[in-house]
């Protein structure tokens, strides 16, 4: 009996032997890591989110002069009669001026400025940029005068003169004119006196 006892438990520890060499190990191996595999594909772009708040409104910029039209010196070459019922002769000009549209005569500024050449050094007025209307006195003991002025119609400007004494039938072709056009949307700015050429130039960008 006690063989077969002794065999019985030799028996069974040769088992629990076998078996705890086959349990697999839960330890971690310390090895090195595998190289990284590739990088998947971009997935799909995901749902445009909600607006922001809008911020606040920044200060109205100063109104600018792009939109200011000027003329180029022009000096008319001849001047047409024109007999009117007063009796006095005006003799005019017509300018070419498409810019003057029924806006700018409605709603805008236009501002005229000659250089009255044709008058001899006495009147000094040679070189100097004046604004129309103008008038030229002779002299403080005569009453003779000469009016120069501007009618702006669309498409047109005419240069107008009168001698109150009717003397002229024609004029110097050496008086030189040009026309500045200030639309409504432009800011005229009252600040600049518009008699001063060089003022009017220097506000709104004007080119000699």
């Amino acid at each position: 009996m006690k063989t077969k006892y002794f065999s019985q438990k030799l028996s069974f520890l040769l088992f629990l032997l076998v078996t705890v060499m086959f349990i697999p190990s839960c330890e971690t191996s310390d090895g090195e890591p595998g190289p990284v595999g590739p990088q998947g594909p971009v997935g799909p772009e995901g749902p445009q989110g909600d607006p922001g708040a809008e911020g606040p409104e920044g200060p109205q910029g100063e109104t600018g002069s792009a939109n200011v039209i000027y003329s180029d010196w022009f000096m008319p070459d001849a001047y047409a009669t024109l007999d009117r019922f007063s009796g006095l002769r005006q003799l005019y000009y017509d300018q070419d001026a498409p810019q003057i549209d029924q806006d700018i005569l409605d709603m805008g500024v236009i501002q005229v400025y000659a250089k009255l050449n044709g008058y001899t050094s006495s009147f000094d007025l040679n070189d100097k940029v004046i604004q129309l209307p103008y008038v030229v006195i002779y002299s403080p003991t005569t009453t003779e005068a000469d009016q120069w002025g501007f009618r702006a119609t669309e498409g047109n400007l005419r240069i107008t003169f009168e001698n109150n004494k009717n003397t002229y039938t024609s004029i110097a072709t050496t008086h030189e004119f040009r026309y500045v056009l200030i639309p409504g949307a432009v800011n005229a700015r009252s600040s600049v006196n518009f008699a001063d050429y060089e003022a009017v130039k220097a506000a709104y960008n004007i080119p000699d």
